[in-house]
């Protein structure tokens, strides 16, 4: 009797210490009026998380949302409810073996430019330590997307990032610099559907495509092989002042550009 009594006490006491230490997955809405910029402090562990976008704007990590060690930030009309896990519980398995994401450190620096550095960040990207002087504002002076960081006006800073184990950036898309062809390097207009986009092609592969005064999209070229978010194109070339994204796997068609 007094043993099956100390069962149950200690699989209660089990029970309870589990759930004292368990991930306090939360959800907060930030709304951003009048295109204006709009930060909330958030008390979180982990990765933030869009659930669900609310506004018109696009809502894009690193462009019009984005978040750091103490908050959550949201530009350019972008509305949204976010999920994140509150200190003191999980951290949402950053550093734990056996996820499926190993843990490096990177420097990525820019002395007055932009610099971008290919790199697997489908786990995350947390900045950890600044170098610079000038400030690293996350989607200002810095930001991410699945295959790369980026940092801006001499912003200069370490970076945890977690990639996919076995992977570590190193699919067919990374190490692009130098792999573009230099007939697609320059400024460049048109587009799918409505024609008053402008392109950017640089010499290292990185592209941005911008229509009007929206946000930047940013894409990358290796060879014949061009992506957008994920979207994916093959490039041609139309005589010596056009170039065209035929579509591999997107929804958004042919896009036709004409130097500028």
């Amino acid at each position: 009797m007094n043993k099956q009594r100390g069962f149950v006490l200690v699989s209660l006491f089990a029970l309870v210490a589990g759930s004292a230490f368990a991930v306090q997955d939360r959800q907060v809405t930030i709304e951003s009026k009048d295109g204006k910029r709009v930060y909330k402090r958030v008390d979180h562990e982990g990765r933030i998380r869009l659930v669900r976008q609310l506004s018109d704007k696009p809502c894009r990590e690193g462009r019009t949302w984005g978040s750091d060690r103490n908050g959550i930030w949201v530009d350019e009309g972008c509305r949204a409810i976010f999920s994140y896990n509150t200190k003191g519980g999980n951290d949402s398995g950053w550093n734990r073996p056996g996820t499926g994401f190993d843990t490096r450190k990177v420097k990525v620096e820019s002395n007055g430019k932009r610099e971008t550095r290919r790199i697997d960040t489908s786990g995350g990207v947390k900045l950890i330590k600044r170098l610079s002087d000038k400030p690293c504002i996350q989607g200002r002076t810095w930001g991410y997307d699945r295959n790369s960081i980026w940092v801006d006006n001499g912003c200069r800073a370490e970076f945890e990032v977690r990639s996919r184990n076995g992977n570590g950036g190193g699919d067919w898309w990374d190490g692009i610099g130098g792999n573009v062809p230099r007939w697609a390097v320059g400024n460049w207009t048109g587009g799918n559907r409505v024609r008053d986009y402008r392109l950017n092609v640089r010499s290292d592969g990185s592209f941005t495509l911008q229509r009007g005064r929206s946000a930047e999209q940013r894409g990358t070229i290796r060879g014949e092989r061009v992506r957008i978010d994920k979207d994916e194109y093959r490039l041609e070339r139309r005589g010596d002042n056009g170039i065209t994204f035929i579509p591999i796997r997107s929804a958004s068609g042919r896009w036709d550009f004409t130097k500028s």
